[in-house]
């Protein structure tokens, strides 16, 4: 795989009940950049979103990061190694604090570790400083400091899905997965939402977004895939996927 590739799922295939909602689609990530996968309702972009966070298995095809066959890892060691996925509805932790959401997400903690726990009481101490530090630091980033110790279960629907996004960085992603990032809060938040996650791709973090909102997708991507019953039909940067005619009539409506 070449240098250049961060991600690449090839020839990926996927079927249920003898229907098949993927028909061996190929992408490929470059690191820094920020992708987006769209397509009408049924499209198939769910599920290939799902099979490259680890979520779903492929019938057939291949899933590599970072130049290794991640194919059949499941979704956590994914996420182990810096492959992160937000979820369309946020699923905070809502009787602990919005501090305490991301103090959870830290990874390789000592504290959870017996009987490092009763050993190593100072150096869990000092990390537990340093992932303090580190939340708060990303609450500061979107907005969400001002909150660090209101329960999670309060918050509005916007800032919940600011905290989902919080939450994801606090693992440090390399590729950082957003699902319908923009479903479900007020314009004002979505243009907040978009701004973050454009300040995220500039700090050189590699982004997959899923959404339905097509003007905001191509406001922020790089590059634009577009499936279409399960076959991609289009890519390559938003200004030429939009002047793509066929595009234009399965994904737009349009004659």
């Amino acid at each position: 795989m070449s240098e250049e590739v961060l991600l690449e799922a090839r020839d990926i295939e996927k079927a249920y009940v003898g229907s098949r909602v993927l028909k061996s689609v190929s992408v490929a990530l470059k690191p820094g950049t920020i992708t987006a996968l769209i397509g009408p309702n049924g499209a198939g972009k769910t599920t290939l979103f799902d099979i490259i966070a680890g979520f779903v298995q492929a019938d057939s095809g291949v899933v590599r990061y970072r130049g290794e066959d991640i194919t059949r890892k499941p979704a956590f060691l994914r996420a182990c190694r810096g492959i992160v996925k937000t979820f369309q509805i946020p699923h905070e932790f809502g009787g602990l604090s919005v501090l305490d959401n991301l103090l959870v997400a830290g990874s390789d903690q000592i504290g959870e570790r017996f009987p490092a726990s009763l050993w190593s009481r100072r150096a869990t101490h000092e990390q537990e400083c340093a992932n303090t530090e580190t939340a708060c630091g990303i609450l500061e980033f979107l907005g969400l400091l001002a909150s660090r110790d209101v329960m999670a279960q309060t918050l509005s629907a916007g800032e919940k899905k600011l905290l989902e996004l919080a939450r994801a960085l606090m693992l440090a992603p390399r590729l950082l997965m957003l699902d319908e990032p923009l479903a479900g809060v007020p314009l004002s938040v979505g243009e907040q939402i978009l701004e973050h996650l454009v300040n995220i791709g500039a700090q050189g973090k590699t982004l997959l977004i899923v959404e339905h909102n097509l003007e905001a997708v191509m406001r922020v991507a790089d590059w634009v895939y577009v499936l279409v019953d399960g076959e991609l039909l289009a890519s390559g940067p938003p200004s030429e996927v939009q002047r793509n005619e066929k595009v234009q009539t399965a994904y737009l409506g349009r004659a």
